[in-house]
């Protein structure tokens, strides 16, 4: 049983193709010449369109602060696009957060945020929240609704709005926001976390990589499992290709309150089910990952699945989601 799994897991890996090459980026404007305070938030959509996975690794943002002020950001996805969803906070993952000191208006500002995925293809709604500073951005052309676009060969992005409080407040359409984008498609192992999971009688569910493990091609790539249901002895881990797009349909995170379970968020399609023996909920994914030089740079979403009767109608939970780059 546990061989002709991990054969399964092998098999599902190899039908991934991708390729890698340098670190770019994408710059929309530093112009200014508008903004709002601190806790107010950027919304833009923006699509991968370099047919690989985007790691995104950095950002530049304008913070209207006084040089030198030290300041937090909040980097939230959704899928497919912002319109419609930047008053509704629970149609967003956080999926990044990072810490800059403001180089004052009119100046870039780096940002060095927690490393997360665009699967190849993906469209996604993306707000940058501020914490500590105030941000400036410009105003769009044209009236309310209105998007400006700003693309390169790998990536198109379409700005926008703010609003003044975390997916709410006063709303002002459309605004630019000021930034760039650094991302690469290097094939470099990652492995990394979003979203959150939701709380069961024994706990919130959690998933992570183990210890300094990375899905290095031609390695035993190890998944820890934490605060699963202590009732059960086994939990499946969902591995996939997309945390945009469920059934073809780009609705993720989807709510699984339809299904049963109000509070927890479906964050990746359904593609390849892991069963993971517990102890005391808590249990190890054990994937071999082939020695396969055309496998460098592809992604893969996973969350997990733990059974619990009690917590709600539909007798299961789920975990936070994780998202990695198979590489060297």
């Amino acid at each position: 049983m546990k061989r002709s799994f991990k054969a399964a897991s092998c098999l599902a890996f190899v039908f991934f193709l991708g390729t890698s090459l340098s670190a770019q980026s994408l710059t929309t404007t530093f112009a200014g010449g508008n903004g709002g305070g601190s806790g107010w938030g950027n919304f833009f959509q923006l699509q991968n369109t370099s047919g690989k996975a985007l790691q995104i690794t950095k950002l530049d943002v304008h913070a209207s602060s006084t040089a030198s002020t030290k300041f937090s950001i909040d980097v939230y996805i959704t899928s497919k696009t912002f319109v419609g969803k930047d008053g509704t906070a629970s149609a967003w993952t956080k999926v990044a957060t990072g810490n800059g000191v403001s180089q004052g208006r009119g100046k870039p500002t780096p940002v060095d945020i927690t490393d997360f995925v665009l699967s190849p293809g993906g469209s996604y709604g993306i707000a940058i929240y501020y914490n500590g500073t105030g941000m400036a951005y410009t105003n769009g052309k044209g009236g309310a609704g209105s998007l400006t676009t700003i693309k390169n060969a790998d990536l198109t992005l379409k700005a926008g709005v703010s609003r003044a409080g975390r997916f709410s407040g006063s709303k002002f359409d459309p605004r630019i926001w000021n930034g760039t984008i650094y991302y690469s498609k290097a094939a470099t192992a990652f492995y990394g976390t979003f979203g959150a999971g939701c709380k069961g009688p024994s706990g919130t569910p959690s998933i992570a990589a183990f210890s300094s493990s990375l899905p290095k091609l031609g390695t035993l790539f190890r998944v820890s499992l934490a605060g699963m249901p202590t009732t059960s002895r086994l939990a499946l881990m969902i591995t996939s290709v997309s945390n945009n797009s469920f059934n073809g349909a780009p609705i993720l995170p989807l709510d699984l309150k339809v299904a049963g379970a109000p509070g927890c968020l479906l964050l990746v399609d359904p593609f390849l089910f892991t069963p993971v023996p517990l102890i005391k909920g808590k249990g190890t994914m054990n994937l071999p990952i082939p020695n396969l030089p055309a496998l460098k740079g592809i992604a893969f979403f996973q969350q997990a699945l733990g059974f619990d009767t009690k917590a709600n109608a539909a007798g299961f939970i789920v975990s936070n989601g994780g998202m990695g780059i198979l590489g060297t």
